[in-house]
């Protein structure tokens, strides 16, 4: 009976099997497993580096598939293959560097590696669904790719990653929650895709008293100047990235549509300032009468409420604007003009 080296593929364990049966039942665990796997297993464990990691039950504490602890001391570890979900197992192991994720993994828990702060390398498989709050926090991370199947990334996630530089994070994933990449001083890229709905207003903001970590005094980072993200992203989540080449055309735009609204809250002339006579069917809320006249310029419809956009077909409305002042008329209020440098009429 040729019996060969194994690693149960459920528990890590180490074992002896029948190489000619296709499956056997571990004597630790009372798990079935696949011969082949389980001596595949050990083949590849041990043809790592010698400090990788050290083979054997007592390295892995594994509980039903949950790794609820490492005892090992190895700074690279390979997790056995059947690990679906990694519990506190890392955390706060300053010399752990680098962590060979499995195949199949599909949840890291809360603080998983957190506080591992020479910790520069792992990948995360696309199996993962579920990246917990601070699951990363606090280590020395300084990329990371965060796969599709992730819908969520949870507070915290990799918040205090004080190396990260980069964050790319691929379609599928939905949601951004508070402090997630929070106090992330070092990161200026990240790539964000179309799929993403929500992101929370903190999510990569930095806290303008560290000593004091109040979530609701923070600023955006002025680290983060390079962003990757489609149009339509842009137009949702410009202000998160105030800093970024690409928002500065988002920006200007939101600023003079800001300036205008001003002008027209204020019912200013956009030539000399005076007070602006525009044609509508209403009395002035300070007094004055003033009468309002939209038309669409591509269908012709009225309205008296909206001066920028026709809410019938979204054409650009042109409002009659008359300044008691100067007499002044304009028919384009949408395009801010300088009156300083106009002639006059």
């Amino acid at each position: 009976m040729p019996m060969v080296p194994a690693i149960c593929t459920q528990c890590g364990a180490a074992l002896q099997v029948n190489s000619a049966k296709d499956a056997a039942i571990c004597n630790h665990c009372g798990t079935p497993f696949i011969v082949e796997r389980a001596i595949h297993t050990y083949t590849v464990q041990n043809t790592i580096h010698a400090d990788t990691v050290i083979v054997g039950q007592s390295d892995f504490d594994i509980r039903a598939g949950v790794l609820m602890k490492y005892n090992g001391s190895a700074t690279s570890v390979v997790v056995p293959e059947g690990v679906i979900e990694i519990g506190e197992a890392f955390a706060r192991m300053q010399h752990l560097e680098q962590v060979h994720l499995p195949d199949g993994l599909k949840i890291i828990a809360e603080i998983a590696f957190m506080g591992c702060s020479s910790l520069k390398k792992i990948t995360i498989p696309s199996s993962v669904i579920k990246i917990s709050r601070n699951a990363f926090s606090n280590s020395g991370l300084t990329n990371i790719i965060i796969p599709g199947s992730v819908s969520v990334l949870e507070v915290g996630a990799f918040g205090f990653c004080n190396q990260l530089r980069s964050v790319s994070i691929e379609e599928g994933v939905k949601k951004i929650e508070l402090l997630a990449f929070g106090q992330c001083e070092s990161l200026t890229h990240v790539s964000i895709p179309v799929s993403v709905e929500d992101i929370e207003s903190r999510a990569f903001a930095l806290f303008r008293d560290l000593s004091a970590a109040n979530e609701n005094d923070c600023i955006n980072s002025p680290a983060i100047v390079d962003v990757e993200m489609a149009d339509t992203q842009w137009e949702k989540f410009y202000s998160l990235f105030p800093y970024a080449e690409q928002a500065k055309p988002y920006i200007k735009r939101v600023q003079q549509a800001e300036q205008q609204k001003q002008w027209y809250r204020n019912c200013l002339c956009l030539r000399c300032g005076g007070k602006t006579a525009i044609v509508t069917e209403q009395q002035g809320a300070k007094g004055f009468k003033f009468i309002q006249y939209n038309v669409c310029k591509d269908c012709g419809q009225k309205r008296d409420y909206d001066p920028f956009i026709c809410l019938e077909c979204g054409g650009k409305l042109s409002l009659i604007n008359k300044c008691k002042k100067c007499g002044w008329n304009i028919d384009r209020p949408w395009k801010y003009i300088s009156f300083e440098q106009e002639d006059t009429p």
